[in-house]
Protein backbone atom coordinates (compact mmCIF):
# COMPACT_ATOMS: atom_id res chain seq x y z
CA UNK A 1 0.00 0.00 0.00
CA UNK A 2 1.22 3.10 -0.40
CA UNK A 3 2.92 5.14 2.73
CA UNK A 4 2.61 8.66 3.80
CA UNK A 5 5.54 10.99 3.91
CA UNK A 6 7.07 12.17 6.48
CA UNK A 7 8.03 8.91 8.38
CA UNK A 8 12.00 8.83 8.04
CA UNK A 9 12.62 5.84 6.68
CA UNK A 10 10.23 7.31 3.44
CA UNK A 11 11.81 9.35 0.33
CA UNK A 12 9.31 10.40 -1.49
CA UNK A 13 9.45 8.56 -4.67
CA UNK A 14 7.86 8.84 -8.28
CA UNK A 15 7.89 6.19 -10.55
CA UNK A 16 7.26 5.44 -14.46
CA UNK A 17 6.98 2.03 -15.94
CA UNK A 18 7.33 1.39 -19.80
CA UNK A 19 8.84 1.50 -23.00
CA UNK A 20 11.38 4.52 -23.08
CA UNK A 21 10.52 5.76 -26.48
CA UNK A 22 10.12 9.67 -27.91
CA UNK A 23 6.02 9.05 -27.28
CA UNK A 24 5.88 8.26 -23.78
CA UNK A 25 6.51 12.16 -23.12
CA UNK A 26 8.55 11.34 -19.86
CA UNK A 27 10.21 14.78 -20.46
CA UNK A 28 7.20 16.25 -19.14
CA UNK A 29 8.26 14.25 -15.52
CA UNK A 30 12.22 15.34 -16.00
CA UNK A 31 11.30 18.97 -16.33
CA UNK A 32 8.71 18.55 -13.77
CA UNK A 33 10.89 17.13 -11.11
CA UNK A 34 13.31 20.25 -11.44
CA UNK A 35 10.61 21.87 -10.59
CA UNK A 36 9.86 20.08 -7.38
CA UNK A 37 13.05 18.72 -6.29
CA UNK A 38 13.00 22.71 -5.17
CA UNK A 39 10.24 22.32 -2.97
CA UNK A 40 10.77 18.31 -2.18
CA UNK A 41 14.89 18.18 -2.65
CA UNK A 42 14.80 14.69 -1.64
CA UNK A 43 12.31 13.51 -4.14
CA UNK A 44 13.62 10.57 -6.40
CA UNK A 45 12.22 9.68 -9.93
CA UNK A 46 12.31 5.60 -10.68
CA UNK A 47 12.39 5.24 -14.33
CA UNK A 48 11.38 1.29 -15.31
CA UNK A 49 11.67 0.16 -19.09
CA UNK A 50 14.52 -0.15 -21.76
CA UNK A 51 13.82 1.73 -25.29
CA UNK A 52 15.42 3.78 -28.08
CA UNK A 53 15.08 7.50 -25.89
CA UNK A 54 17.03 6.02 -22.89
CA UNK A 55 20.39 7.98 -23.49
CA UNK A 56 18.63 10.99 -24.70
CA UNK A 57 16.84 11.02 -21.51
CA UNK A 58 19.92 10.08 -19.53
CA UNK A 59 21.23 13.17 -21.30
CA UNK A 60 18.66 15.39 -20.83
CA UNK A 61 18.78 14.92 -16.64
CA UNK A 62 21.82 15.45 -16.62
CA UNK A 63 20.92 19.16 -18.59
CA UNK A 64 17.82 19.79 -16.49
CA UNK A 65 20.51 18.75 -13.16
CA UNK A 66 18.04 16.45 -11.60
CA UNK A 67 20.61 13.43 -12.58
CA UNK A 68 21.19 12.74 -8.91
CA UNK A 69 17.44 12.13 -8.57
CA UNK A 70 16.26 10.15 -11.26
CA UNK A 71 17.04 6.35 -11.55
CA UNK A 72 16.99 4.00 -14.60
CA UNK A 73 16.70 0.58 -13.69
CA UNK A 74 16.15 -1.06 -16.80
CA UNK A 75 13.80 -3.77 -16.63
CA UNK A 76 12.29 -5.29 -13.42
CA UNK A 77 11.17 -8.79 -13.70
CA UNK A 78 8.65 -8.40 -9.93
CA UNK A 79 7.18 -4.62 -11.16
CA UNK A 80 5.28 -5.23 -8.64
CA UNK A 81 7.15 -5.52 -5.59
CA UNK A 82 8.56 -2.19 -6.72
CA UNK A 83 5.53 -0.46 -7.68
CA UNK A 84 3.76 -1.30 -3.74
CA UNK A 85 7.02 0.90 -2.87
CA UNK A 86 6.73 3.75 -4.95
CA UNK A 87 4.14 6.90 -3.98
CA UNK A 88 3.38 7.85 -7.18
CA UNK A 89 2.91 6.13 -10.24
CA UNK A 90 3.48 8.38 -13.61
CA UNK A 91 1.76 8.08 -17.14
CA UNK A 92 2.27 11.69 -18.91
CA UNK A 93 1.31 9.95 -22.37
CA UNK A 94 -0.31 6.74 -23.71
CA UNK A 95 2.06 5.91 -26.22
CA UNK A 96 0.69 2.55 -26.56
CA UNK A 97 -2.56 0.44 -26.24
CA UNK A 98 -3.36 -1.69 -23.00
CA UNK A 99 0.02 -1.28 -20.25
CA UNK A 100 0.04 -4.05 -17.40
CA UNK A 101 2.00 -1.42 -15.43
CA UNK A 102 -0.95 0.90 -15.14
CA UNK A 103 -2.82 -2.33 -13.21
CA UNK A 104 0.27 -3.56 -11.10
CA UNK A 105 0.22 0.12 -9.79
CA UNK A 106 -3.62 -0.70 -9.16
CA UNK A 107 -3.51 -3.08 -7.87
CA UNK A 108 -0.61 -2.39 -5.31
CA UNK A 109 -2.51 0.93 -4.28
CA UNK A 110 0.13 3.21 -5.49
CA UNK A 111 -1.30 6.52 -6.46
CA UNK A 112 -1.43 7.19 -10.64
CA UNK A 113 -1.32 10.66 -12.33
CA UNK A 114 -1.86 9.90 -15.37
CA UNK A 115 -3.20 11.47 -19.13
CA UNK A 116 -6.48 11.15 -20.65
CA UNK A 117 -7.77 9.01 -22.43
CA UNK A 118 -5.92 5.74 -21.59
CA UNK A 119 -7.68 2.40 -22.07
CA UNK A 120 -7.98 1.72 -18.45
CA UNK A 121 -11.92 2.01 -17.44
CA UNK A 122 -10.73 2.13 -13.59
CA UNK A 123 -9.18 5.23 -13.83
CA UNK A 124 -11.44 7.77 -12.66
CA UNK A 125 -10.27 11.53 -12.19
CA UNK A 126 -10.09 12.22 -8.15
CA UNK A 127 -11.37 8.76 -7.57
CA UNK A 128 -9.01 6.56 -8.45
CA UNK A 129 -6.14 8.64 -9.92
CA UNK A 130 -5.66 11.83 -10.88
CA UNK A 131 -6.12 12.59 -14.29
CA UNK A 132 -4.64 15.43 -16.90
CA UNK A 133 -4.47 16.57 -20.13
CA UNK A 134 -1.66 14.63 -22.31
CA UNK A 135 1.44 17.60 -22.53
CA UNK A 136 -0.02 19.32 -19.75
CA UNK A 137 3.08 19.99 -17.62
CA UNK A 138 2.06 22.80 -15.32
CA UNK A 139 -1.02 19.91 -14.14
CA UNK A 140 1.58 17.14 -13.58
CA UNK A 141 3.55 19.37 -11.55
CA UNK A 142 0.54 20.67 -9.50
CA UNK A 143 -1.14 17.47 -9.31
CA UNK A 144 2.26 15.76 -7.78
CA UNK A 145 2.86 18.64 -5.58
CA UNK A 146 -0.37 18.05 -4.38
CA UNK A 147 -0.01 14.67 -4.13
CA UNK A 148 3.18 15.72 -2.14
CA UNK A 149 1.92 17.85 0.04
CA UNK A 150 -1.27 16.14 0.83
CA UNK A 151 -0.11 12.69 1.32
CA UNK A 152 -4.22 11.58 2.66
CA UNK A 153 -5.18 12.33 -0.85
CA UNK A 154 -2.96 9.77 -2.71
CA UNK A 155 -3.31 7.09 -0.35
CA UNK A 156 -7.65 7.05 -0.61
CA UNK A 157 -6.81 7.44 -4.29
CA UNK A 158 -4.89 4.36 -4.14
CA UNK A 159 -7.04 2.15 -1.89
CA UNK A 160 -9.60 3.13 -4.31
CA UNK A 161 -7.83 2.12 -7.21
CA UNK A 162 -6.64 -1.30 -5.67
CA UNK A 163 -10.04 -2.00 -4.75
CA UNK A 164 -10.96 -1.84 -8.34
CA UNK A 165 -8.26 -3.62 -9.99
CA UNK A 166 -9.19 -6.90 -7.27
CA UNK A 167 -13.03 -6.54 -8.04
CA UNK A 168 -12.36 -6.02 -12.32
CA UNK A 169 -8.79 -7.42 -12.76
CA UNK A 170 -8.20 -10.81 -11.15
CA UNK A 171 -6.59 -13.30 -13.07
CA UNK A 172 -9.66 -15.28 -13.07
CA UNK A 173 -11.79 -12.36 -14.12
CA UNK A 174 -9.43 -11.46 -17.05
CA UNK A 175 -9.55 -14.79 -18.19
CA UNK A 176 -13.04 -15.38 -18.24
CA UNK A 177 -13.17 -12.10 -19.89
CA UNK A 178 -10.95 -13.59 -22.75
CA UNK A 179 -12.12 -17.09 -22.84
CA UNK A 180 -16.01 -15.09 -23.65
CA UNK A 181 -14.24 -12.96 -26.22
CA UNK A 182 -12.73 -15.50 -28.05
CA UNK A 183 -15.88 -17.59 -27.61
CA UNK A 184 -17.44 -14.93 -29.80
CA UNK A 185 -15.19 -14.23 -32.33
CA UNK A 186 -15.29 -18.36 -32.94
CA UNK A 187 -19.00 -17.93 -32.63
CA UNK A 188 -19.09 -21.31 -31.20
CA UNK A 189 -21.42 -22.17 -28.19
Amino acid sequence: TAREPGAEEVRPMLVFAGPLGSASNLMILLRGLRRLIETYPWLLLFVIGKGPAENALRGAAEDLDVAASVIFTGRIEYLRNVLSEGQIFCVPNWDSGYREETIHAMSAGTTIVAARGGPHDGLVHEETAILLEAGDEDGFVSALSRLLGEPGVGIRLGKKAQAFAREHSSVSKMSIGYAAIYHDLGGRD
